[in-house]
């Protein structure tokens, strides 16, 4: 039986040397992130077809793995982490989802500052080993400057 997206994607979905059989594969590291390179490089032995990263950590190293499995990823801002080259042509074997979450950040400044526009000391805590925490400060920090916020 066909899943609804299957219907949906017709033939063009379909390779000719494609077998019935379909295997997803689920992995964690629970928390640990010193242990992704090492599932990320579990998957690539195991010759998966496509590898599924979620967030930047997960790209990161699924990235570093391969060149030739294609990789689809939900990470903040690609561009900015050096995922891909740009949004229209991301070159590689990495595409997917962009969260775009700097922009959401210089854009909660300016939301936060027209609601409380005597605000004028303004604290954010981030975490300095995520990766993405570099563009999300950039933003934040010149959408600060721009309102005149300390």
């Amino acid at each position: 039986m066909q899943t609804p997206s299957e219907k949906s994607c017709g033939k063009a979905c379909q390779r000719p040397d494609m077998s019935t059989e379909e295997t997803f594969r689920s992995t964690s590291a629970q928390g640990r992130l010193e242990l992704i390179p090492q599932l990320v490089g579990e998957l690539v032995a195991a010759n998966v077809d496509v590898l599924v990263a979620l967030y930047t950590p997960c790209a990161r190293a699924a990235q570093e793995a391969t060149r030739d499995i294609p990789i689809v990823a939900i990470v903040a801002n690609p561009v900015e982490t050096g995922f891909i080259a740009s949004l229209a042509r991301p070159g590689g074997n990495i595409t997917g989802v962009s969260l775009m979450a700097a922009e959401a950040h210089g854009k909660c400044v300016e939301v936060f500052a027209d609601m409380l526009p005597w605000a004028r000391k303004v604290a954010a805590l981030g975490n300095a080993s995520d990766p993405f925490m570099p563009c999300s400060s950039k933003r934040f920090t010149s959408q600060q400057r721009k309102r005149e916020l300390r």
